[in-house]
């Protein structure tokens, strides 16, 4: 096998937004007078800013004038994002309660891996992993009583599992046809649910993807500049009693750019 050189790389983000929960109760006891009604309303609020960082690295070698076959792996950095989270509770008697819970909130650690094999310049096929590690992220969490709490704690997440696989197919990058210089591409993946709903597991997700790569006038090979079309169907599959089953069809457009702009020839 020859080895290629190997890529290592990062994607550092910044992500903020405004997070928003309000619950309302109402209940009636012994009639339907005002004087037997009670209410109790609650609204979660906090300002979320926080840094996101991935790393990974790419092994690519060749085992025959035919093939190629690619490896990596890779990490996301959690961490505690520093933002805080407000409570704020009302009831039908005017009365008001604030209370704040200190470094709410997580990102969750995660590590993965995924394989690739290319054959003849046309076949692309490649499959990965991701673990995400929710389990360890806290979120703030409300505990009635005479006192009630809020605070933030673990145990509203469970570790996630996402697997992935998809082909492409270039029938002849340098042919005259255009129909043969598009990319042909499906794929599929997998996602356990992340979160708990009344102690019961979330909604698994199931995708399933097809679409095209589009070539360019400034596309000279499949890792050129290329106009992306795809289509997706969605499905959440729910766990706990009493949930819904979600469906979705989504149409993604978008462009990868690929161009050697600043590359400077020695040779005219």
């Amino acid at each position: 096998a020859t080895v290629h050189d190997i890529s290592i790389g990062a994607n550092i983000s910044y992500m903020w937004g405004a997070y928003s929960h309000d619950l309302t109760q109402t209940f009636t006891e012994g009639g339907s007078s005002a004087a037997n009604y009670s209410g109790l309303s609650s609204t979660h609020e906090a300002s979320l800013r926080t840094y996101k960082i991935d790393l990974g690295i790419q092994y690519p070698f060749t085992v025959n004038k035919h093939d190629k076959v690619t490896v990596g792996v890779g990490a996301g950095l959690g961490h505690n994002m520093k933002n805080d989270a407000t409570l704020t509770r009302y009831t039908s008697t005017g009365d008001s309660l604030h209370i704040l819970a200190k470094n709410a909130f997580d990102l969750p650690y995660s590590f993965g891996g995924g394989v690739s094999w290319e054959h003849n310049a046309k076949w692309l096929i490649g499959a990965d992993f991701k673990q995400e590690l929710w389990s360890n992220c806290k979120t703030p969490v409300m505990h009635s009583g005479t006192a009630p709490t809020y605070i933030a704690e673990k145990g509203a997440y469970k570790n996630r599992t996402k697997i992935a696989i998809g082909g492409q197919y270039v029938p002849d990058m340098t042919a005259k046809s255009y129909a043969k210089r598009m990319i042909y591409r499906v794929g599929t993946n997998y996602s356990t649910p992340y979160l708990k709903i009344n102690g019961q597991d979330g909604p698994s997700e199931y995708m399933l993807t097809a679409g095209v790569g589009l070539p360019t006038p400034l596309n000279s090979s499949s890792k050129g500049t290329l106009v992306n079309v795809n289509v997706q169907w969605l499905h959440r599959a729910a766990h706990a009693t009493n949930m819904i089953t979600e469906n979705y069809f989504i149409l993604n457009l978008g462009v990868t750019i690929n161009e050697r702009w600043f590359q400077q020839f020695k040779i005219q």
